[in-house]
């Protein structure tokens, strides 16, 4: 039987993915985000992973949602999910597991900004890789931190809508302990057959000297001392 990682052994891989934003929380004007029940997933799962088959998909990014497994601080209800990875098992799909995709459980205050909110989502991430050990070992410990972090923690659009640098510093800092803990967790109940996928948005960020508000700033950038190929700040 062979050793090598599957993502390690030359071949080309096709996988698909079902779209698994969670953000349980509401507040006025705003309504809780949970994508398995908008595209009705909860009910049609299996018709879900039929397709991927059908489509000849090895893989499939999906996610536990965590404020179903754990309505309640100290209770767990897996009986969805476990359904859904035996699924996995039977069509031999290799499923790849978000442990978080952006929300938290109701039930902690303050979401990322709990004191307690790393060791939460790593009790979650080791009952998930115990549970399911026999069934998956490609995990996705956070969706997108850095998104995350800036929709939550600098433009105050997601729980627990910080704002501004501070906020920003402050989630991201949070989301990050929170990842390390996560991925620790579920290394040490798989051990070396613990595989992470990272997955993460990026910005491109393109300057223009001739806008308007860079016409006080560029030309002396230009005409600072240095080499031009490398603008010094204007003095």
């Amino acid at each position: 039987m062979s050793t090598t990682p599957w993502y390690r052994d030359g071949r080309l891989h096709f996988g698909a993915g079902i779209e698994n934003t969670f953000v349980p929380q509401e507040r006025p004007g705003e309504r809780a985000i949970d994508e398995y029940a908008l595209t009705e997933h909860y009910d049609r799962w299996s018709e879900d992973l039929d397709l991927a088959v059908s489509v000849d998909a090895e893989f499939l990014r999906w996610g536990i949602p965590w404020h179903v497994v754990s309505p309640e601080r100290g209770t767990w209800d897996w009986s969805w999910t476990d359904r859904v990875l035996d699924g996995f098992a039977e069509r031999g799909i290799r499923p790849i597991v978000d442990l978080l995709h952006y929300g938290t459980p109701t039930w902690i205050e303050g979401e990322f900004a709990h004191p307690d909110y790393a060791s939460f989502v790593a009790e979650y991430a080791v009952r998930a890789a115990e549970r399911y050990r026999d069934l998956a070992t490609d995990y996705t410990p956070v969706n997108e931190p850095m998104l995350h972090a800036l929709f939550s923690g600098e433009y105050a659009y997601w729980p627990p809508y910080r704002r501004g640098q501070a906020g920003l510093v402050e989630i991201s800092t949070a989301i990050a302990r929170g990842f390390v803990e996560t991925q620790r967790a579920v290394a040490e109940v798989l051990g070396e057959r613990a595989t992470f996928v990272h997955v993460d948005a990026s910005m491109r960020y393109a300057g223009d000297v001739d806008a308007p508000e860079h016409r006080r700033t560029a030309p002396p950038t230009r005409r600072s001392r240095g080499s031009p190929r490398t603008p010094c700040s204007p003095t």
